[in-house]
């Protein structure tokens, strides 16, 4: 990966930076700059976050991460092991380097971007409270980096927080909306529990430059929910959120009766209300992915299957009459190669397997393995270079491969 030296302008006094609020720091010195890059007591290290103090200070970081996750170098072992996965076939392994996030982040999605080669979540809930930074995992390298640094919501923050609650990204949040837009190659996020007016925020983080920014603010047009998100991006159309709307039908996982269905549109910069025919029912805390093959935007609700076509601008129920059984709060991944639904964990109750859901068929299957990790974990999502599922499981990274396939299948 090469490097790229635009946020170093921020380091070397040779451009400003955000601080509280937007408005622009005075420019580093180069001693201070080169001091802030000397290790320090709080450097990352393996199983916490580092805390942010807010300005420059979370900008030097930030600039700093992102050098050392370009700096990253695939690792032949990794990569040998992951080529020889079986079909329906699971390999676990425990990360590398000196960093990684504490164990029992959840609430928040895990999503891939192919860009960079890695997967990415912010935020999420945790103990001790609720986050704000920004995490990188390289699959080939298996190695995490902390993009950002953390700021908290919670009791532990009076003693855990350094600075102020940042005002420049995502903060103190969880049941968020988190997608990848290949289209101008930006992680966006919108909403999230807990986190007040700024969760009428949406923002993006641009991964050539490892800055976010805000693309609408909380005075625009929006969709009207906060938390427990349903969000996802269809590539050439925009960024697509559920909003539930009328009696709620199903308790758990809970259905609604209807829902209103916005795009965010790149320009001018706002969301927008679809007129469309059918209504999908609204849900909770689902991350929609993209099927590439029949090119429509897929919702799993937990207890049924519906997909968005960008071209109609409409909802078809995908629903076959055997349906898995039903669960919130689980993970879904698309893999292109077979274009097939990977459905892991979940509740109602605790739910530690995964189901396959065949496009073609439209049918599901449970995918029994003997290998297969324990956890109920939303954190995954498919790696479509390795042709693999990655999830996030506590201390560890499990991958899945369902089948494997033609290089040129798929995508």
């Amino acid at each position: 990966m090469s490097v790229r030296p635009i946020l170093w302008a921020c380091i070397l006094g040779t451009a400003t930076c955000g601080g509280e609020g937007g408005e622009p720091d005075a420019p580093a010195s180069r001693p201070a700059a080169e001091a802030a890059l000397t290790p320090r007591e709080d450097a990352p290290r393996r199983g916490r976050s580092v805390f942010g103090e807010g300005g420059t200070w979370d900008a030097e970081f930030a600039a700093r991460q992102f050098e050392k996750f370009h700096a990253l170098k695939p690792d032949p072992q990794i990569l040998a092991r992951i080529e020889a996965l079986e079909d329906n076939s699971w390999l676990t392994l425990t990360p590398r380097g000196d960093e990684s996030p504490e164990h029992g982040r959840g609430e928040t999605p895990w999503v891939y971007m192919p860009d960079v080669k890695a997967f990415a979540f912010i935020c999420g809930c945790t103990d001790p409270g609720y986050s704000s930074d920004t995490w990188f995992y390289s699959p080939s390298a298996n190695q995490w980096v902390q993009m950002w640094p953390n700021w908290i919501k919670g009791t532990a923050g009076a003693t855990l927080n350094r600075g102020p609650i940042p005002r420049d990204r995502p903060a103190g949040r969880c049941s968020l909306g988190l997608t990848y837009d290949p289209d101008h190659k930006r992680l966006v996020n919108i909403g999230g529990a807990n986190a007040g007016n700024f969760g009428k925020i949406t923002y993006a983080l641009d991964v050539a430059t490892n800055r976010w920014s805000e693309l609408s603010g909380p005075d625009k047009p929006k969709p009207g929910r906060g938390g427990d998100n349903v969000f996802g991006y269809a590539p050439g159309y925009g960024a697509v959120e559920v909003v539930p709307r009328g009696k709620l039908r199903l308790q758990q996982p809970r259905l609604y009766e209807g829902s209103e269905t916005w795009v965010f549109r790149t320009e001018p910069k706002q969301w927008e209300r679809v007129n469309v025919k059918t209504e999908a029912p609204g849900t909770h805390n689902v991350k929609m992915v993209w099927n590439s093959v029949d090119r429509k935007l897929i919702m799993n609700t937990g207890v049924e299957i519906w997909a968005f076509d960008p071209a109609k601008q409409d909802w078809e129920d995908l629903t076959p009459e055997e349906t898995g059984p039903g669960r919130y709060r689980h993970g879904d991944a698309y893999d292109p190669f077979n274009n097939v639904l990977l459905t892991f964990g979940g509740y109602l109750p605790r739910k530690e397997e995964l189901w396959a859901f065949d496009f073609a068929t439209r049918t599901w299957k449970r995918m029994e393995s003997p290998d297969m990790p324990k956890g109920a974990n939303s954190m995954f999502d498919f790696d479509t270079d390795l042709n693999v599922c990655v999830m996030k499981s506590r201390d560890k990274i499990s991958l899945y491969r369902f089948r494997r396939a033609p290089a040129a299948a798929g995508r």
